[in-house]
This record gives C-alpha cells, sequence and structure tokens, in this order.
C-alpha cells in the first residue's frame, strides 16, 4: 500500500513483513497473549541454572534428562544455550536422555542417569 498526500508532501509506505518460522510464529501467538517474550525468559533461566549447576556440581560431569522430543524438547534448548553461552559447563554434559518425568520418581531419573553415562563410555 503506498499514500502520498499534496498537501504535506510525505509519502506513506506500509509493508507486511512475515517471518516464516514455526517457532516465531509460535512466539508471537505467545507474546500478543501473555505480553511477554516467553523465548528470552527461557534463556535468563537457563543462564540462571547454568550457575547454580557450576556451584552446585564443581567439575563433575552431569546428565541432563528431557521429557521429550522436538518442539517440547527444552533439554536440547538448554543444551544449545550452554554451548552458546557457557562452553566449560557444556564440556561436561556426560550425556542426554528423555524420561517421563511426570511419572519418574527419583530412582527412576537416576537410574535413567546411570545408564546413560554407562552408554556413554
Amino acid at each position: 500500500m503506498h499514500a502520498h498526500t499534496r498537501k504535506t508532501g510525505v509519502s506513506d509506505t506500509e509493508h507486511d513483513v512475515r517471518n516464516h518460522d514455526p517457532a516465531a510464529r509460535h512466539l508471537r501467538t505467545v507474546e500478543r497473549h501473555t505480553g511477554h517474550d516467553d523465548h528470552q525468559v527461557y534463556l535468563r533461566y537457563f543462564d540462571d541454572l547454568a550457575v547454580a549447576l557450576l556451584e552446585e556440581i564443581g567439575t563433575q560431569t552431569f546428565v541432563v534428562l528431557g521429557h521429550g522430543t522436538g518442539k517440547s524438547d527444552v533439554a536440547e534448548d538448554f543444551l544449545l544455550r550452554l554451548k552458546e553461552k557457557n562452553h566449560a559447563l557444556a564440556d561436561r554434559v556426560a550425556g542426554v536422555g528423555v524420561i517421563d518425568l511426570g511419572a519418574a520418581d527419583d530412582a527412576a531419573i537416576e537410574a535413567a542417569a546411570q545408564k546413560i553415562v554407562r552408554r556413554a563410555r
């Protein structure tokens, strides 16, 4: 759309800009409904989690367990953030796995982590 007014000599141009990335579309929908950017919230959470992990585990390795794959794989997003912002901690990831976190108790989580570590050796 393009409009030009003779009186002021100012032209007004409007462009329709689209980002066809499905993740971007989802984020725009969330932002519209909540008024904030959940992706940025996740990134801050991941950064805070990295600091807490460093304080808790010192120089030990650790396993990252997530509850899904695809868009719901927040564990993979966390690992990507570690690789981007905290290489020292990313290098200590002993393995990654998927577990039904809602149904798993501490013993099941521990067993899954140990299994991943054994496979990585």
